[in-house]
Order: structure tokens, then sequence, then C-alpha cells
């Protein structure tokens, strides 16, 4: 966190964020064991055939008329043995090093109708350097994380074992009681009061203004 500025000077880079690897393997493995959206869904333009899915084995083509409406369980997919190993409902984020993000792990979809929230990044086109919107709620989620460990050191769960879930018709990454933590100021006592002793000064020469 040291090679960041501090809040209220200089902004974060896109660079800067983007170099955090452990911190973007948090977030894909948060996304993956609480998946925003539970279910989507698609509906075939015109008669065509996926190259798998039927059959015994699941290996043979399957026809899909048009019309027909297609469910893609994004929840089930991210908790799947097959996928994930048997270690699957375990929050690991270690499990992301070295590993691309494929059709596996679609929490925002993909293809040309996936999700507008994503994250911006640089890709080359026709010789230009321009900027894709993509993956925009990762880069807020990692700009969010690096400016609460800026301030606070310890971050505790406050929320009893037994806490209710909250069910919803989209997934959220909390409890039915909300989000309960406790933190604490990675400034020292010290700064902290001369903080304070600068915001008291500023309210005072604005009071006598």
């Amino acid at each position: 966190m040291a090679a960041f500025p501090e809040p209220g000077s200089e902004g974060i880079s896109f660079t800067q964020l983007h170099q955090l690897k452990y911190m973007h393997n948090i977030i894909s493995e948060t996304i993956r064991i609480v998946g925003i959206i539970p279910m989507n869904e698609r509906a075939a333009v015109r008669d065509t055939t996926l190259p798998r899915g039927g059959g015994p084995d699941g290996q043979s083509p399957v026809f899909v008329p048009k019309g027909q409406q297609i469910l893609i369980p994004t929840y089930s997919m991210q908790h799947s043995e097959d996928l994930w190993g048997a270690d699957h409902d375990e929050f690991k984020p270690e499990r992301w090093k070295g590993r691309q993000h494929g059709w596996d792990f679609i929490p925002f979809g993909s293809g040309i109708r996936q999700c507008l929230g994503r994250e911006y990044y640089p890709r080359p086109y026709n010789r230009m350097l321009i900027w894709w919107p993509e993956q925009f709620a990762r880069t807020e989620a990692m700009y969010v994380l690096v400016r609460l460990l800026q301030e606070f050191d310890t971050i505790e769960n406050m929320e009893s074992a037994d806490t209710p879930m909250k069910f919803r018709h989209t997934i959220e990454n909390r409890s039915g009681t909300g989000v309960q933590v406790r933190l604490h100021s990675a400034k020292s006592e010290i700064q902290a009061i001369d903080d304070y002793a600068c915001v008291l000064d500023v309210e005072r020469s604005e009071a006598v203004s």
C-alpha cells in the first residue's frame, strides 16, 4: 500500500491497480464463491447445434431450434467440482495463480452481449492503443479496496455464525443483517490527533471568515 498515493493527493492509476495480482485473485474468488447473477439466459435466434451436451455422456451435439430458451446456471458452474476440484466450496484465491478466465467462469456473461460492467483495459486495435470498456466493476472494486486498506489496517467480522441469509433475485455478498465489521485506523494515534487538530483549525478559520 505504501506505493499508492495517499487519499486526497494524486489519483491511483489504472496501471498501479492492475499490478496487484493477488488482489485480482481475491476478487475473482469472491465473485466465484458469491456470484452476482445466479442464472443467465439466452434464446436461439435461428436453428443451431451445440457441439456438446447431448447423449448419455454429455459429449454429443445438441440441436437447439429457433426461439428455444437456454438457461445458464452460473452459480452452479462456479461451484462445480468437475471444474474447480474437491475444494470448490472453499475460499481459495491461490487457485487463480496462473489460471486464465475461460468459459468455465462467466459471472458477467461472455461474447458480444456480456455485461457492460467491466474494467477499462487497453488493447491494441488497428495499430492504435484504445480503451475498451471491459471489466469496469473489477477496477472499481480494486480502487475501493486499496483506499480501505490505506485507511484501516484491521477489519474484523462482527457478525455471529447463525446470521440469517438474505434472499433476493440476485445474490448479495452479505447476510440478512447487513455487513457488520470493526475497523481499526491504520494511522498512529499521534497522526490521528494531528489530523483532528488540522480539521479544527480549518473549521475555526471558516467560522471567523
